[in-house]
C-alpha cells in the first residue's frame, strides 16, 4: 500500500478514448456512466433491472460500480472502433466468487461472437483472460499491437500471444458481460482505454496512478 502518499492526478495522454471513474460517479443505480476523457462516449443502460449500482466505500474508501451477475452497461457505439486498431486498456475490477466460468468486465462482439475482451477465468488462456481468480480488486493492463495481445495483472510481467487481429465488424460492446452471458458478479472501479499502444513508461504511469488511488499493491 502507499500510506499517506498523495495521489497524482491522471494526466490523459493523446489517444485516450474512454475514461470511466466510479469515484466521480454518484451512488445509486447507474443508467449512464460518464466518460471523463472529454469525448462524451458515455456508457448507458436503459433497463432499470439491468443497471449496476454505484456503491460507496468499496475499495480504499472509494465508490465502485457493483454488478450482480445480471447487470451490464452498453459502450457508446463510437467505441466499436477500438478493436479495429492497436489499443491499450486498463481496468480496476474484481469478481466475488471463485468459479470455473468466465466473467467479463468488458467485451466487444460481432453478431454475438466475442472479438475483444477482458475477463476473469479459472483457467489461463490468452490475453484478455487474466487466468486469475482473484476476489480482491486488481489492475489489469492490456494492449493490442498488430497480432500481438499482451496482458499484465498488478504490474507483473506481460503474458502475450499472437491471437490479435483488427476487427472491423464490431456491433456491440458491454461492461459487465459478454453479449448477454458471462455476467460479472463483482465490481469495477475504473476503466481507461486508449487508441494506439502506449510506451512502457506510459503504461507504468497509468498502473501506478491506479495503484495509489485504489490502494492496490503492485509488483
Amino acid at each position: 500500500m502507499f500510506g499517506s502518499l498523495m495521489i497524482t492526478p491522471l494526466k490523459p495522454l493523446p489517444g485516450m478514448m474512454l475514461w470511466h471513474d466510479a469515484t466521480q460517479t454518484p451512488t445509486g443505480a447507474v443508467s449512464s456512466w460518464t466518460d471523463f476523457s472529454g469525448n462524451g462516449y458515455h456508457s448507458t443502460q436503459g433497463t432499470g433491472a439491468a443497471q449496476p449500482t454505484c456503491t460507496a466505500a468499496q475499495q480504499n474508501g472509494k465508490n465502485t460500480i457493483l454488478l450482480d451477475g445480471g447487470d451490464a452497461l452498453n459502450f457508446n457505439s463510437a467505441m466499436y472502433a477500438l478493436p479495429n486498431a492497436d489499443n491499450t486498456c486498463f481496468v480496476v475490477s474484481k469478481r466475488n466468487t471463485e468459479t470455473g466460468s468466465a466473467e467479463y468486465d468488458w467485451s466487444f462482439t460481432e453478431a454475438g461472437s466475442v472479438r475483444h475482451y477482458s475477463r476473469f477465468s479459472a483457467t489461463a488462456g490468452g490475453v484478455s483472460n487474466t487466468g486469475s481468480t482473484n476476489t480482491t480488486y486488481v489492475i489489469k493492463a492490456m494492449y493490442k499491437s498488430g497480432t500481438t495481445l499482451a496482458e499484465s495483472v498488478n504490474n507483473n510481467a506481460f503474458a502475450t500471444n499472437t491471437n490479435g487481429a483488427n476487427e472491423v465488424g464490431i456491433d456491440a460492446g458491454t461492461i459487465g458481460s459478454l453479449a448477454g452471458t458471462g455476467f460479472l458478479t463483482g465490481g469495477i472501479g475504473e476503466i481507461i482505454m486508449y487508441s494506439g499502444v502506449l510506451s512502457t513508461n506510459q503504461i507504468y504511469n497509468n498502473v501506478f496512478y491506479l495503484a495509489k488511488k485504489w490502494g492496490i499493491t503492485i509488483a
